[in-house]
């Protein structure tokens, strides 16, 4: 009777593990999970023709079927080993087709390891509809970096990203949400829709935002245009929403609102005015930086500024939607300084009676003599 196995029955090797011929017929095989040193006949017989066959479509009986009968529990100990070092893939379903064909090969070794499996990975993707707000320098790397990597709708909205540049008549006429439409579709099979406004100018706003999976308001300054119109209606209708934006040589990344679970970007404002010297002067600010509904041309700032928080906000946004990982950014602020890459984050508290998120904010405040019972209170 054959030994029970622990190992999938289409078992494959792992991505990313590495096969280093070692001196006197040693072999090291090597991933991120740990290392395993072989050496015997077995290794320098079989093993050059068993691991080509670890791609999870051979069964188990089709692989000792390739080698001789006696070889058999040898094969079921190498793949028992293994796969207790973290090497073997999962099991994938014998003539099922991967249906993670659209996803580089890179991608689906990085999902393979980071997230449930390449092919889950990818079909969560397709599904997923991201709204990018802000077409500038940092969200035109955002909606980039999404569409090459299999997200399967974005929606572009113009978002203050109005220049004064002065181009071409072709070029005056089309936006910066159209100009990147154009851009993406040549490269890339993503669904793209196309809202030329701002938020707050945005026809079908909340039909938008109630069909995405998440919500991105991106701007290359201090610009805050729409925060306010995003954190209710995103609030409202359930849907995870996150900003960035670049204040000189500082990124400014978060909260990523998770509604009814984190703190909102409301509640954020009103603990940083709380927190402020000067609460007057604060609260002027924010109200500058909202209505700040354009792109300055002259901005204190480099072009990698822009890659480097446009890709932070893709990447993390990538592994909460394919992945299922909980952003960086969820219920914190996340600082960085460009020039140095120095970090720094920052929670973020709900606020209780928060305008804009808590659950009682339309409640009546509850007075002491509320709950006193009646028998109890002073007479005359």
């Amino acid at each position: 009777m054959n030994k029970p196995l622990s190992i999938p029955s289409f078992p494959r090797l792992q991505y990313g593990v590495d096969i280093v011929p070692v001196e006197d017929g040693k072999v090291l095989l090597r991933s991120f999970t740990g290392s395993v040193m072989l050496s015997g006949d077995f290794v320098a017989v079989v093993l050059p023709l068993l691991l080509p066959l670890l791609d999870g479509r051979h069964g188990i009986e089709d692989l000792a079927a390739k080698f001789d009968e006696t070889l058999r529990p040898e094969i079921e100990d190498f793949l028992t080993l293994i796969q207790q070092k973290g090497f073997l893939g999962k099991a994938a379903q014998h003539g099922r087709e991967d249906d993670a064909v659209m996803l580089s090969s890179k991608d689906c070794a990085y999902w393979s390891l980071y997230g449930a499996s390449a092919s889950q990975a990818a079909t969560r993707l397709a599904q997923s509809t991201v709204v990018v707000t802000g077409l500038g320098d940092v969200g035109k790397i955002v909606a980039t970096m999404l569409a090459a990597s299999g997200v399967g709708t974005l929606v572009l909205v113009e978002g203050a990203t109005l220049s004064t540049r002065s181009g071409g008549p072709e070029e005056a006429k089309a936006s910066e949400a159209e100009k990147t439409e154009l851009l993406l579709r040549k490269q890339y099979a993503c669904r793209i829709v196309t809202i030329p406004t701002t938020i707050d100018d945005a026809a079908g706003w909340e039909e938008t935002v109630a069909a995405a999976s998440v919500v991105a308001v991106l701007s290359d300054t201090m610009s805050m245009s729409g925060y306010d119109r995003a954190n209710e209606v995103c609030i409202k209708h359930g849907v995870p929403w996150v900003s960035a934006r670049i204040d000189r040589q500082r990124a400014i990344i978060g909260p990523f609102v998770i509604p009814n679970q984190t703190a909102c970007f409301a509640c954020f404002e009103a603990r940083s005015r709380a927190n402020a010297d000067h609460p007057e002067d604060h609260e002027a600010l924010y109200r500058h930086w909202k209505e700040l509904n354009g792109r300055r041309d002259i901005w204190p700032s480099l072009l990698p500024f822009a890659g480097i928080v446009g890709n932070f906000v893709a990447l993390d946004l990538l592994r909460v939607l394919a992945g299922e990982h909980l952003s960086a950014a969820a219920g914190r602020i996340i600082n960085i300084d460009l020039p140095t890459m120095e970090r720094s984050v920052h929670e973020v508290l709900k606020l209780p009676r928060c305008p804009a998120c808590s659950r009682l904010r339309d409640r009546r405040p509850t007075k002491i003599w509320d709950i006193i019972p009646t028998e109890t209170r002073s007479v005359g």
